[in-house]
């Protein structure tokens, strides 16, 4: 996986949590760029011992990591249709 690949990912979970983030910061979300958060995000998980660690003990590399959460994706599809979503 390009580093793209690994922003989409820290991407879409950002936005999973941006309302809460809105709700505890306001103003700060207000001011913020969500692409410089993405951006910092994504070197402080590169970075992260647990996130290196969790990487080793998994044996993904970041191409690996892409294909497991798009395999969650089609999960969430499929358990979206079955409820009806």
């Amino acid at each position: 996986m390009s580093g793209t690949g690994l922003h989409e990912i820290v991407a879409e979970r950002l936005e999973l949590n941006w309302d809460r983030f809105r709700q505890a910061h306001p103003k700060l979300a207000a001011a913020v760029e969500r692409a410089e958060l993405v951006e910092v995000s994504v070197d402080a998980l590169r970075e992260d011992p647990a996130y290196q660690r969790a990487m080793a003990q998994a044996g993904f590399d970041e191409a690996t990591l892409a294909g497991a959460l798009e395999v969650l994706g089609v999960i969430d599809g499929v358990v979206g249709r079955v409820l009806g979503l």
